[in-house]
């Protein structure tokens, strides 16, 4: 926008990974959508991660002019060459990670009688705050980079509990995991089903359901070959359509739709 007032210049602004993620307050919640309604009618267009997202959000701001795009998300998962992937073998533990729209208390009381070891990966005060975590149960709280992937890479499993049904949360885990073969327990929701297939290439609970995570863990304890089958899946899922070159052509693609809308809406006009 500053660009535009110094240039004199039509530059189009494509606002790339937006989540919205409205607040519980009822001042605060009118506030925050007028906020980004009035930053997103400045754009031409918006991409999300998640198909959903795109349709929900273009109906919840009602902007003629911005148009919303989705892609999946993906990137560049360096994996060192000397990593230690676990794989088989004698129970490690459980890794879950992400600071955004987990929800942990459901996981420590799904976990906290199960002979299983779990480590969280989460540096947010926020999202801890009254954690009350069983003794089968590790906080890594300075746990980035090379460790983070360590962390992953030494895992049995990798379980993402999650709060929001609506809004994108989890997906860079979740990739990270696949990436590196690892067979992954997370929740089920509008955005998620589109990273995955259940059974397949990662093994969907329904939300907030404490018995769900349990049974899956079980589960897959109890049938090593699916442990197997999911990591395997995973990765080349992983490859075909997050890794970066699949990531960059689909967001290319996103970016060419929302150029050639913008266009015509131009001439319309």
């Amino acid at each position: 926008m500053l660009a535009r007032l110094f240039t004199q210049r039509k530059i189009k602004i494509i606002f790339l990974g937006f989540i919205y993620t409205p607040r519980n307050s009822m001042i605060l919640r009118p506030l925050r959508w007028l906020y980004f309604r009035f930053l997103l009618s400045q754009t031409a267009g918006v991409i999300c991660y998640s198909t959903f997202e795109s349709k929900f959000l273009s109906d919840l701001f009602g902007l003629a002019k911005t148009i919303f795009a989705s892609t999946l998300y993906g990137g560049n998962f360096n994996i060192p060459k000397d990593l230690l992937i676990k794989q088989g073998g004698k129970p490690s533990y459980i890794v879950s990670a992400g600071r955004s729209g987990r929800d942990y208390g459901l996981l420590c009381e799904a976990v906290k009688d199960l002979s299983v070891k779990l480590h969280i990966i989460c540096d947010s005060s926020h999202a801890m705050k009254g954690l009350k975590c069983p003794s089968n149960v590790t906080i890594l709280r300075d746990c980035h980079g090379l460790s983070y992937i360590q962390e992953l890479a030494g895992a049995d499993i990798v379980l993402l509990p999650l709060k929001e049904d609506k809004v994108s949360s989890g997906q860079m885990v979740l990739l990270d995991a696949m990436a590196l073969g690892k067979a992954v327990i997370i929740t089920e929701t509008v955005t998620t089903v589109e990273y995955g297939e259940h059974l397949k290439t990662c093994y969907f609970v329904k939300l907030g359901s404490v018995d769900e995570i349990r049974t899956a863990i079980n589960f897959i304890y109890e049938n090593l070959y699916i442990m197997e089958s999911i990591g395997h899946e995973g990765k080349q899922r992983y490859a075909n359509f997050h890794s970066i070159e699949p990531f960059v052509s689909s967001l290319v693609e996103a970016i060419e739709l929302i150029a050639q809308k913008a266009a015509r809406n131009e001439a319309s006009v």
